[in-house]
């Protein structure tokens, strides 16, 4: 299927997209660019 869950709605010329897709994509995107502490703590 297309949509797991959630809600597309094009409204005019607007797509609104809160599918479960779109919100796993954009988690996925985040995390590919947040930064990475390579820092070790040997507590």
């Amino acid at each position: 299927p297309d949509i797991v869950g959630g809600l597309v709605m094009r409204v005019g010329g607007v797509v609104l997209d809160s599918s479960v897709r779109n919100r796993l994509a954009e988690l996925r995107r985040q995390m590919a660019s947040a930064p990475v502490d390579t820092a070790v703590n040997a507590a």
